[in-house]
């Protein structure tokens, strides 16, 4: 049976999306790993000039107030998060292959999940908060 060319060219088109679908969660997932490790490490300025949202680092305060209270609190309540180098996904909301910010939920020991948000910009995704 022949399938009708628009049928067959969209058929193409879903197959195709679907790698670029978990290809946006593994950015992500590898962009928090990068992201706890330099955390972890106290590697402050390497964290936020390769991981963090652009825009919320505007403004004459915000630099600051990233390494004040953020980042070294998370340096030390990250740690289980961060599991050989891998950390485990609890949930996510939103849908990355789909929309330009989501929230990943963390399994980090046996608390609550903890979340990081992030924003797609100019074609990577960026973290907007933790809470690592």
């Amino acid at each position: 049976m022949a399938v009708p060319r628009a049928a067959g060219l969209a058929l193409a088109g879903l197959l195709f999306a679907l790698p670029a679908r978990a290809g946006d969660k593994e950015d992500i997932v590898g962009s928090i790993e990068s992201a706890l490790a330099l955390v972890i490490a106290g590697d402050f300025d390497t964290f936020l000039s390769k991981h963090v949202d652009p825009a919320r680092l505007a403004g004459p305060k915000a630099v600051e107030n990233w390494k004040a209270y953020s980042l070294r609190r998370a340096q030390t309540t990250a740690k289980p998060c961060l599991v050989d180098g891998h950390v485990k996904v609890d949930h996510w909301r939103g849908d990355p292959a789909t929309e330009d910010r989501v929230t990943v939920y963390l399994a980090c020991g046996d608390g609550m999940p903890k979340p990081s948000s992030h924003r797609k910009v100019d074609g990577e995704w960026k973290i907007t908060s933790v809470s690592w």
